[in-house]
């Protein structure tokens, strides 16, 4: 598959409804962010790398990431935070994923698995898994066994 952009350096894209998703970007050269997501998941199927962050902000119906399936790196922070309903419960979704440039899950109450980071080799910046009360500190754990974390880690 040949490489198609969407985006701009230093640019944030924001997506607020799944019509608004660019259905062929494979290459995402800014960040992009993705608050309040009402569906069950992102269809970001061809989306294979992201230059800047990836901000996912109340997700408010995913119950993993589902849609992220061929994404390989985040050069920025790849950031899952306030789910404040509980229904995210795995990061099934994410089994292509290498590297970020920071990894944060922060108040998913229902978050029990990362076990979808079973390909995550390198964290260039901090790691914070933060607020997760269902999260067991196995799943932590294990993380840390296989991953190498360049920056500073939170896991409280």
């Amino acid at each position: 598959m040949q490489d198609s952009y969407c985006g701009a350096p230093g640019e944030q894209l924001t997506i607020l409804r799944a019509d608004a998703v660019p259905s062929d970007c494979t290459w995402s050269l800014g960040s992009l962010h993705i608050p309040d997501w009402s569906e069950p998941s992102i269809p970001l199927q061809p989306l294979i790398v992201v230059d800047g962050a990836l901000l996912l902000f109340r997700p408010l119906r995913l119950t993993d990431m589902r849609g992220f399936e061929h994404l390989r790196r985040v050069g920025g922070e790849l950031s899952v935070s306030h789910d404040s309903n509980g229904e995210l419960r795995t990061v099934a979704g994410l089994e292509s994923l290498t590297e970020v440039g920071a990894l944060t899950f922060r108040g998913n109450s229902g978050l029990r698995s990362l076990s979808g980071l079973s390909a995550l080799e390198t964290i260039h910046g901090t790691l914070r898994l933060e607020g997760n009360s269902n999260l067991p500190q196995a799943e932590i754990d294990a993380l840390l066994a296989h991953v190498k974390v360049e920056g500073s880690s939170s896991t409280h």
